[in-house]
């Protein structure tokens, strides 16, 4: 609940409108509900905030109309949906865009809210940000660190087709920056507000590169790379961003609303990926590539490509995983053969 140090007035909006202004009411006006009073704080990069309503107005937050404060629908990199808190005893709440601060209106304008020039121990822009619920959030799991080698022949010819998949980065999303169309934003925001996006990532044998070769013979052959999955109807709508073909992050607005854009420093921190260089999304891709075996034996060959595989989860208890995309690195791709080549070559030593 906020509240205004002044005057003890709350902040509150109607459900009832999706474009209602935030005003100043009483916590026992006939006219308002519980829900209309909580507001949720969504933490974003730079010690930012996204004020949202909780539970009300399809959780829209907080935004700036010429000094007035009023409620729409999230979008990412909107600046004028951004606040700093300024916490001292009381609380002072800052609009991001333009430094200007929140304050409680006197006299006739008693229960309006605006933004104005920030005054010295002025009580109208001093608030109370009081704690009223506690969420339950999933607690953040071991990561690994390293990811294990790929797979390489054994003694006697046998190989693995990959390794298991490894928890290599993991991190809370806010739930109005995801769209999940199989709950509405009012149960969304009580139930699951956040939203648990996991990193894996293991080796797989990549498709087209089990070549099989006679003594002191060359092939060329083809193999694949990227991802299958069309982004536009996974991750771009869902999670406002992309991955491109140097595997980097593209951030931008999706259609259906929302979008990550506000907490990229944390997904370039906590999941490992940087931001992407290029400008081409990654598609699925086939690369030519040689090998030869300079032994007089027969050899087989088989690479192995890293595979990231990007899942999101609605938590409300339990975890259910409503999206998933798994792209491959080129640049990761790697050969293995049977006999390998010093291997062989030892062999042909010995004889």
């Amino acid at each position: 609940e906020i509240s205004n140090h002044a005057n003890g007035l709350y902040a509150a909006t109607y459900l009832s409108l999706d474009d209602s202004g935030v005003s100043l009411m009483n916590k026992n006006d006939d006219d308002i509900d519980d829900y209309n009073l909580k507001w949720f704080l969504f933490p974003i990069d730079d010690d930012q905030y996204i004020i949202t309503s909780y539970a009300a107005n399809n959780c829209k937050v907080w935004n700036v109309n010429n000094d007035k404060i009023n409620v729409s629908t999230y979008s990412s990199t909107n600046s004028i949906q951004k606040w700093q808190i300024k916490a001292n005893g009381s609380s002072y709440v800052i609009q991001s865009d333009n430094g200007k601060v929140l304050t409680a209106g006197t006299g006739q304008a008693l229960g309006l809210i605006r933004l104005t020039d920030e005054s010295s121990n002025n009580p109208n822009q001093q608030w109370n940000l009081t704690s009223v619920q506690t969420i339950q959030l999933p607690q953040k799991p071991i990561i690994d660190t390293k990811l294990k080698d790929y797979p390489k022949y054994s003694p006697t010819g046998n190989i693995d087709n990959g390794t298991s998949p490894q928890l290599m980065g993991w991190t809370l999303v806010p739930c109005i920056m995801v769209n999940d169309p199989n709950i509405d934003k009012n149960t969304q925001i009580k139930t699951t507000p956040y939203y648990i996006l996991k990193k894996y990532q293991y080796w797989q044998r990549a498709v087209g590169s089990n070549v099989a070769l006679r003594p002191h013979e060359e092939k060329s052959y083809t193999y694949e790379w990227g991802t299958e999955i069309d982004q536009k109807t996974t991750i771009i709508n869902t999670l406002g961003f992309q991955i491109n073909i140097d595997s980097g992050m593209k951030f931008d607005i999706p259609e259906v609303g929302g979008g990550t854009d506000e907490i990229k420093t944390q997904l370039n921190e906590e999941l490992k990926i940087e931001y992407s260089r290029e400008t081409k999304i990654m598609e699925k891709y086939q690369e030519q590539s040689e090998i030869d075996n300079p032994t007089d034996q027969p050899m087989n060959s088989i690479g192995f490509l890293t595979i990231t595989s990007l899942e999101l989860y609605r938590y409300n208890g339990s975890e259910i995983r409503i999206m998933q995309i798994q792209t491959s690195d080129n640049d990761t791709y790697n050969v293995t053969s049977y006999p390998d080549h010093q291997q062989a070559l030892l062999l042909l030593t010995n004889h």
